[in-house]
C-alpha cells in the first residue's frame, strides 16, 4: 500500500480543483440552508450568492455598519423577530407593526417599504 502513496503525484491542477469542487459543495450546502430557514427568509430574499457584500467594505461609519448588518441578519427589534422571544411565543402572523395602522406584519420588507408618519 505505501508503494502507492510513494508513486502518487499531487499537482498544483489537482488541488485548485479539490478546493473548487469543495466550494461549490459548501455552497450548494449554504443555499440550501438559508432557503429551508424561516429566520433567514429576509437574508435570503437580498443575499444573491456566497460572496462579501460590497457594503462590508463601503460602509466606513461604524454604527450604520452595525444597523445595516443588524438588518440583514434579523437582529434587530422588529415584531417579526422579537414576537419569537417572547414569553408567549407570537405567532408569525401576529407580529402586527406598533408604528401604522395598517395591521400588516412588521418585518424588514415592511419597516423599509411602509413610511411612518
Amino acid at each position: 500500500m505505501s508503494q502507492v502513496w510513494e508513486t502518487l503525484t499531487i499537482t498544483t491542477a489537482h488541488i485548485k480543483q479539490a478546493k473548487l469542487s469543495l466550494r461549490e459543495s459548501y455552497q450548494q450546502y449554504w443555499h440550501m440552508k438559508v432557503q429551508n430557514s424561516r429566520k433567514l427568509c429576509f437574508y435570503d430574499q437580498v443575499k444573491c450568492g456566497y460572496q462579501l457584500e460590497k457594503y462590508l467594505t463601503i460602509i466606513k461609519n461604524p454604527v450604520q455598519h452595525a444597523l445595516y448588518t443588524k438588518l440583514r441578519t434579523s437582529s434587530h427589534k422588529l415584531r417579526i423577530e422579537e414576537g419569537w422571544y417572547e414569553r408567549h411565543r407570537l405567532n408569525r402572523e401576529d407580529r402586527h407593526c406598533r408604528y401604522c395602522a395598517m395591521q400588516k406584519v412588521e418585518s424588514e420588507t415592511h419597516f423599509l417599504v411602509v413610511p411612518y408618519i
